[in-house]
């Protein structure tokens, strides 16, 4: 898509002798960097949601004026929710 978009950029530099392999270079750069921002931010966002979720569904509940997941029919007290350091995702055993 980022590639589509620029064409007529990429037109451009190719004018002024910027080589093929220079515009690739800076295609992949900018799409590493997008790739590591959001991998980033996903894990920040997602383990603060999973230290908090507890709060969040209380906050919920008191916002809407409900019980969310009530105990008498989920079997639930509190939502579960735990990070263990120790036991690495799968993607991480690859070898």
């Amino acid at each position: 898509m980022l590639v589509k978009d620029k064409t007529r950029n990429i037109a451009i530099l190719r004018t002024m002798g910027v080589s093929q392999g220079a515009v690739m270079r800076i295609f992949l750069m900018t799409g590493t960097a997008i790739g590591a921002i959001g991998t980033l931010t996903g894990f920040a966002v997602g383990t603060v949601f999973c230290a908090n979720i507890e709060k969040l569904r209380q906050f919920l509940s008191w916002l809407t004026s409900t019980e969310l997941f009530d105990p008498n029919l989920y079997f639930l007290s509190r939502l579960p929710a735990e990070m263990d350091v120790a036991k690495p995702p799968p993607l991480w055993c690859w070898h």
